[in-house]
């Protein structure tokens, strides 16, 4: 897969998990799909930020 493909899909995913996580209620507790959402936002932008790093140090 090509390096920009790669960019789009993960800009993609880092926006719908940021929409998603943007829906979550402020809540004093975290319930488990919450916490599923707060680490998958974390995952994706941690590949997505490696990715435009791979590329600008291209």
């Amino acid at each position: 897969m090509k390096t920009n493909q790669k960019l789009i899909i993960l800009a993609l995913l880092f926006i719908i998990t940021l929409g998603n996580y943007s829906r979550i209620g402020n809540f004093e507790s975290i319930r488990t799909v919450e916490f599923l959402s707060i680490f998958a936002f974390g995952a994706i932008t941690s590949l997505f930020l490696r990715e435009i790093i791979i590329t600008v140090n291209k």
